[in-house]
């Protein structure tokens, strides 16, 4: 797990968390979410890209190829919108893809308000992540095991797009993630697979910003602890981007 310490000195007065966009996949409705995000983005003097933007494994592009190009080209407009502001991609299981990292990295040489390659952030009191160390033994090796088992996985057969619109109709979707990623529990768990895997980092922390559950989640105090989800912008899925601030003005 590649971990960036943000400086102390270069602390925004505020960060704004987006994750799981899901973005060229039929599920996802960002078109409906787009003004909230990019006013997020807009007061905030940080972003944070939590992972799952986009969906290589249900991107509905034609090919990888046009999917990375088009993910790239994505990010690098809210680049050059906002050439001062520091742009933060977290790594996520959904763009586990080694094209779009090899493209990623290209771009950061491009942009220097891009940071990538990192799967968590810590800023000030707050540790960001994607969330999927949840996944398996709640390690860097079964996190590692688990990314890139969905690296692996081909684009869907237009069959398998079809069964899965008839699961998001059916809003079954938002009851397995109710059952599977219960609030406390998942919060719980996610402390615990970061107090063994990033012990020497979390010294101070008071808040924690996640997605990959799909579960929205705001300012959930569990052991002295708050957690943040955005939720994700799925039909159906409750979404809001996460806006923290820092310092003195902390609300």
């Amino acid at each position: 797990m590649d971990f960036l310490n943000w400086p102390e000195f270069k602390t925004p007065g505020s960060a704004a968390f987006i994750s799981d966009l899901h973005l060229f996949s039929r599920r996802s409705n960002f078109a409906r979410h787009q003004v909230a995000i990019s006013g997020a983005i807009e007061q905030s003097e940080m972003c944070v890209w939590g992972g799952d933007l986009f969906d290589f494994r249900w991107a509905q592009l034609g090919c990888d190829a046009t999917t990375v190009s088009r993910s790239i080209e994505w990010l690098d407009d809210w680049l050059v919108r906002f050439p001062d502001k520091p742009f933060v991609f977290l790594r996520g299981n959904h763009d586990a893809h080694a094209a779009f990292a090899t493209a990623l990295e290209q771009l950061s040489r491009c942009r220097e308000n891009l940071y990538c390659g990192i799967d968590a952030v810590r800023v000030a009191d707050t540790l960001m992540l994607h969330g999927d160390l949840i996944e398996g033994e709640g390690t860097r090796a079964s996190l590692a095991k688990y990314r890139e088992s969905w690296e692996a996985r081909p684009t869907a057969h237009p069959f398998q797009h079809r069964a899965y619109d008839a699961i998001v109709a059916a809003r079954l979707h938002t009851a397995v993630a109710s059952a599977a990623h219960r609030h406390r529990r998942t919060c719980q768990r996610l402390w615990k697979s970061i107090d063994a895997e990033l012990s020497q980092e979390i010294v101070g922390l008071r808040r924690v910003v996640f997605g990959h559950t799909h579960r929205h989640i705001h300012a959930m105090k569990l052991a002295g602890i708050e957690f943040y989800n955005a939720g994700a912008t799925i039909r159906h899925v409750k979404f809001a981007p996460v806006v923290l601030r820092f310092g003195k003005d902390k609300k």
